[in-house]
């Protein structure tokens, strides 16, 4: 029987580095992101509280990944004749709506 805390790989961005600053944020989340890769994925936990002004967690990753499904969908939609063909990528990180 597998248990849900065993299908998860929970890691804090203060685990890994500092973020009192953005240029420590920045580079802190992107040791995270390799690290959380490397383990062969998980989930990122962020503080609401400490993170500098302007620093906003965003994995380029995830973003080509979604462009690249909405590329797709588009194209499939496209060659079945269909106009529903979705053309904003989602959210990174977000679930797609097809």
């Amino acid at each position: 029987m597998i248990l849900k805390d065993d299908c998860e790989n929970r890691r804090s961005l203060g685990e890994l580095g500092l973020y009192d600053t953005l240029d420590r944020a920045e580079s802190t989340f992107r040791i995270a992101l390799d690290a959380l890769i490397a383990e062969g994925g998980g989930v990122l936990c962020i503080p609401r509280e400490g993170l500098p002004a302007g620093f906003y967690p965003r994995s380029p990753k995830q973003m080509v990944l979604a462009l690249a499904a909405t590329v797709a969908r588009a194209q499939e939609a496209k060659a079945a004749g269909r106009a529903d063909a979705a053309t904003e990528p989602p959210q990174a990180g977000m679930p797609s709506q097809s």
